[in-house]
């Protein structure tokens, strides 16, 4: 670690004692893995069912994403893991939104316009950027814009980008995941607020200043596992909901007990 820090090549002996202080915690993150994995290849999707596909695109990325976070776990590295259960609890909240109505794909889709025309005036915009830029890519973007107005007027007169993670949270049934996964890791892990910064400090009770630290992080390990088990949870009961063909869902509620269990 003091050479390599997190590519240190003896941290296979790390991530064993990680995993060995966590046993039960991990034991259950792998429960819900194999249920995502089950759910990820029982999915029979319409192709031409834009609600199925998006359903089925979003669940894969919160699955990807939850297998990352625990990847991260048991190497110490919760900030990181934290950052990326957010990011996999707005997609989980978008999924339910999604599953149970097909309109949120529209909103998604004016989301992505709003972003492309958002981008390429600010680089029409901004002088550093303008500068530097040939004709022809001006002309690219603006013609890029052009066709945004056409094909989709409303995203013009926006004032904001369309998505609203706490809206569609309150009106779909996910403000649980958002008020407890995505606002407490905003706060502690997600953005370099102090909150997140204590995790690099180490106090040495002995000292009137506090340190710099390191080096892995077990501290909290079991409430991070929880979260992503809060987010893959939720992401499980969309897919249920949306494709009651999928099987194992009777292990699900055997999952959801042995998580219970651990009392985090």
């Amino acid at each position: 670690m003091k050479k390599h820090g997190f590519l240190s090549p003896n941290l296979p002996a790390l991530i064993a004692n990680i995993r060995k202080n966590g046993a039960c915690q991990f034991a259950v993150a792998e429960a819900f893995n194999e249920l995502g994995m089950c759910a990820l290849r029982g999915i029979d999707i319409d192709p031409a069912n834009q609600q199925e596909v998006v359903g089925d695109s979003l669940f894969g990325r919160v699955l990807t994403s939850f297998q990352s976070a625990v990847i991260l776990c048991e190497r110490g590295l919760l900030s990181d893991a934290a950052t990326l259960i957010r990011s996999a609890a707005e997609t989980a909240i978008i999924l339910t939104a999604v599953t149970q109505d097909a309109q949120v794909c529209n909103t998604l889709t004016l989301g992505i316009m709003h972003q492309e025309r958002t981008l390429a005036q600010s680089w029409l915009d901004e002088s550093t950027v303008n500068a530097v830029l040939e004709k022809e890519d001006i002309d690219t973007l603006k013609n890029r814009i052009a066709t945004i107005d056409r094909d989709y007027p409303a995203v013009k007169n926006l004032q904001d980008a369309p998505i609203k993670l706490d809206v569609l949270a309150n009106t779909y049934g996910s403000s649980a995941l958002y008020n407890i996964v995505c606002r407490i890791s905003a706060l502690n892990a997600v953005h370099a607020t102090l909150g997140a910064l204590r995790r690099q400090a180490k106090d040495e009770h002995v000292l009137p200043v506090q340190g710099f630290k390191f080096g892995p992080d077990e501290e909290d390990l079991p409430a991070t596992l929880s979260d992503a088990l809060s987010v893959m949870s939720s992401a499980l009961i969309s897919i249920y909901h949306r494709f009651p063909e999928v099987e194992h869902q009777d292990d699900f509620e055997k999952c959801v007990a042995a998580w219970r269990s651990l009392s985090i």
